[in-house]
């Protein structure tokens, strides 16, 4: 196949400013990567917020380097592979996972991609100023004709998937991690949820995914008429139904809901971290306490969720707690946690290594009957 040398791309070149189609080089690959020629690119709705809004709001999340070409969940057809890629030809139709990773970490050895220090989202934006440094390796998104991608992020496409489905792949993925971090013990309880997620992600890929100009403006217009003539936000996480049966104590407040995941600084000795509450639980139960009164609360604490296997999370907004928390004392970075678990009345939660919540409690008495319950409940 013949592969020119220029390539039609759409760029960034101001935070906030309309993209402009340009005329740029086509990558050249280097000797672990593909050269994709691409379909099809998913362009989900938060990517509005991180063109106008990221670098205020998250300033220590990089974007790429501007003019920059962004551009997540691309499909396409290899036409050209690295020295080193054996497996992957010419020819092969892919989907483009855009999460990228350095390889060499600990964490990348164990196979824990997303804890990489390195961890970007290629075509979007990063977790950390090391991403800057994976820009630099590769910086075309899927808003171009052709791009290079690392041979660990292609997933092969059957013929029965088009392009524009495997576009959609990166939103289905996202329900399908977390439905892999179930386990088989939450099996029975997950099969009406599957098929919900499963089809409202479908019919938000059959809003979004609209190619005709004329189409998509009459779309907005309707779904602006339907909401009143002004924009309403819905957040991912009230889009998944919650759960109303298997390992959840149905009696407790917020048994079935989807736990919310805030941004945290972790206070540690020396220097404080922040990043996501999900990566300091990691895949185990969660016990989840709004403030930390005394040691000896701690120490009764502490024992709880070693009952459970959970990791221990003290939210302490006020920054008082960090010497009595026997566990992992946070701070919020935005309120989330707090407010959520004040409107239910309560200052401790469990939640399931899935992210789905096993019960509140408002007390350490009724917090000890839910471990009880959730032990007796893992065990039966």
């Amino acid at each position: 196949m013949s592969i020119p040398k220029t390539m039609k791309a759409a760029r960034m070149h101001d935070v906030g400013s309309p993209m402009k189609i340009e005329e740029v080089p086509v990558p050249e690959v280097r000797s672990n990567d593909v050269l994709v020629k691409v379909h099809s690119c998913g362009i989900v709705p938060n990517l509005g917020n991180v063109l106008k809004n990221w670098t205020t709001w998250f300033p220590e999340r990089p974007l790429p380097p501007l003019p920059a070409i962004f551009g997540l969940d691309p499909a396409g057809e290899i036409v050209a592979v690295g020295s080193q890629v054996h497996y992957w030809q010419p020819g092969d139709r892919v989907y483009v996972n855009p999460g990228r990773h350095c390889g060499g970490c600990r964490a990348c050895r164990d196979g824990r991609h997303e804890h990489c220090e390195y961890y970007t989202f290629n075509g979007y934006f990063g977790f950390s100023e090391k991403s800057l440094k994976i820009f630099d390796d590769y910086p075309y998104g899927g808003l171009c004709q052709y791009m290079t991608a690392p041979q660990y992020s292609l997933v092969s496409l059957p013929d029965s998937v088009s392009y524009d489905q495997a576009a959609r792949l990166g939103y289905l993925g996202t329900a399908y991690a977390g439905l892999r971090k179930a386990h088989i013990s939450y099996e029975q309880e997950r099969h009406p949820h599957v098929v919900a997620t499963t089809r409202a992600a479908m019919e938000l890929g059959r809003i979004i995914c609209e190619r005709d100009a004329d189409k998509a403006r009459r779309r907005d217009a309707d779904l602006r008429a339907k909401q009143g003539g002004v924009i309403k936000t819905t957040i991912r996480q009230n889009m998944i139904p919650g759960l109303t049966s298997g390992l959840i104590d149905a009696t407790a407040p917020g048994a079935g809901t989807l736990f919310p995941q805030p941004r945290v600084i972790v206070h540690e000795p020396g220097s404080p971290r922040s990043g996501w509450l999900d990566q300091f639980v990691q895949d185990r139960s969660c016990l989840l306490s709004i403030g930390v009164a005394c040691e000896a609360e701690s120490g009764r604490l502490h024992d709880l969720a070693q009952r459970i296997n959970a990791t221990l999370i003290c939210i302490d907004d006020e920054g008082n707690g960090a010497s009595a928390c026997s566990g992992i004392c946070v701070t919020e970075e935005g309120a989330v946690m707090a407010p959520w678990l004040e409107s239910l009345g309560c200052r401790y939660v469990i939640a399931r290594p899935d992210h789905y919540v096993y019960g509140a409690a408002p007390d350490l008495e009724a917090l000890e009957n839910l471990v009880n319950c959730y032990v007796r409940d893992l065990n039966g």
